[in-house]
């Protein structure tokens, strides 16, 4: 009888830290739907707070950081940018595509970190049509750069397996060309904040921010003086022959006017920087040198 009332009194207690046990597994599975439910709120109001190519971007960056779980190891390979593809292989998609490719979650961070605080204001003066294809062409202008420059080093030098075969993704270029934008057309302080956050003079933004790029694992310098080049071209009006015509942006942005959250639309005479602002490089001569010499170091 002693025997089986221990047993009895063993199950029981047995049964009361199950109990326990469950009620602890439940409330501790609740928390954490809760602080989910919340943080997937928060994103999701301050996504919505962002305008509408600004978004698109984080979006299309984030999802193809995600797709490099799930697809073939291949897939970044197939969008970068990779200049004997481009010319051999006639490749031209790479031109556009590598600019949303991210393989480390460190570069992705920092890229969205440091694009998000200069895309907003230019975008609220641009219009998000505009913007959106600002953006496509210093892409695109800024991957030219690169594969013409990995190509004249690749014939001078030999240098084929260090830029010539490389293959290059990010949205580090973008970056860099929307800075110079940023700083030498849409602020109309002299200080501007990196990542939000950093007070700096407006004019060592872009390089402050390639200095501290260069940290980032498997970041591409000659990407990032790309993107620097392609953004004083455009300053300097050398991309205006690129510009839509503003018959094409008017009709776009009236199609688009009110149909989709977060939607800016175009302001009067808003266009790509050029020399007629007063915070404009004085001379396009020293800042193609100190490019240059970035290059060659």
């Amino acid at each position: 009888k002693k025997k089986k009332k221990k047993s009895h009194a063993t199950d029981r207690l047995v049964s009361d830290h199950e109990e326990d046990a469950a009620v602890l597994l439940l409330s501790g599975m609740g928390l954490l739907r809760a602080r989910l439910l919340s943080t997937v709120h928060t994103l999701r109001v301050f996504s919505l707070a962002l305008p509408l190519t600004t978004r698109l971007v984080l979006f299309l960056s984030c999802l193809t950081y995600l797709l490099t779980f799930v697809l073939p190891h291949g897939y970044v390979e197939l969008m970068c940018l990779q200049p004997s593809a481009i010319i051999f292989r006639f490749q031209i998609h790479r031109l556009f595509t590598f600019a949303f490719v991210h393989s480390r979650l460190v570069a992705l961070l920092f890229n969205m970190v440091s694009f998000v605080p200069m895309a907003v204001p230019t975008e609220s003066t641009l219009g998000s049509v505009h913007f959106c294809y600002m953006l496509y062409m210093l892409v695109g202008v800024a991957a030219l750069v690169y594969a013409t420059l990995a190509v004249v080093a690749q014939a001078a030098l030999g240098v084929t397996s260090l830029l010539y075969e490389a293959c290059s993704h990010g949205f580090s270029s973008a970056i860099f060309a929307c800075a110079v934008a940023y700083v030498y057309k849409y602020t109309t302080t002299e200080r501007v904040r990196l990542w939000g956050l950093v007070p700096v003079p407006g004019t060592l933004a872009p390089w402050l921010l390639l200095l501290a790029a260069q940290f980032v694992p498997g970041n591409s310098l000659l990407a990032n003086v790309a993107g620097l080049l392609s953004g004083f071209a455009g300053v300097h009006g050398l991309l205006e022959p690129l510009q839509p015509s503003p018959t094409l942006l008017a009709r776009a942005d009236s199609s688009l006017r009110g149909r989709l959250p977060g939607f800016v639309p175009k302001p009067a005479a808003a266009h790509l920087p050029t020399t007629t602002t007063s915070s404009a490089p004085t001379t396009t001569t020293t800042t193609f040198l100190l490019l240059l010499l970035l290059l060659l170091l």
